[in-house]
């Protein structure tokens, strides 16, 4: 049997995320307001996490930083500073901000910051 590269890729998503956006409305005034709305609920992703090599990103009590990578399909949409909220498990979940994306033709890259951490 064989598969085409986003199908294999596709096999490595065995995590889940949320991803909200935000989006800008203008009021009946003229008023531009700005709201956080759902994009997409159980998309398929998975992650990739390195030691930081940036010293600049280390803390004062020495602890290690990680960079987070989000892999997800390619037909998906995520904005930098866009929520995106990881399901690890049916109780462990974690929140970042997203960075700048890597788009390729069969999926996206996009760097993860833990939210409060930017």
């Amino acid at each position: 049997m064989l598969f085409n590269t986003e199908e294999i890729i596709e096999k490595t998503f065995n995590l889940k995320a949320d991803v909200e956006g935000y989006v800008e409305e203008t009021t009946d005034w003229g008023e531009t307001q700005t709201e956080l709305v759902d994009k997409y609920t159980d998309m398929p992703c998975t992650v990739s996490q390195g030691v930081s090599r940036n010293i600049t990103r280390m803390t004062a009590n020495s602890e290690i930083e990680y960079d987070i990578v989000l892999f997800y399909p390619a037909d998906k949409v995520i904005n930098a500073g866009d929520k995106v909220t990881i399901h690890y498990n049916k109780e462990a979940k974690r929140t970042f901000e997203a960075g700048e994306g890597y788009f390729f033709s069969d999926h996206c890259e996009i760097p993860l910051v833990k939210e409060g951490e930017s």
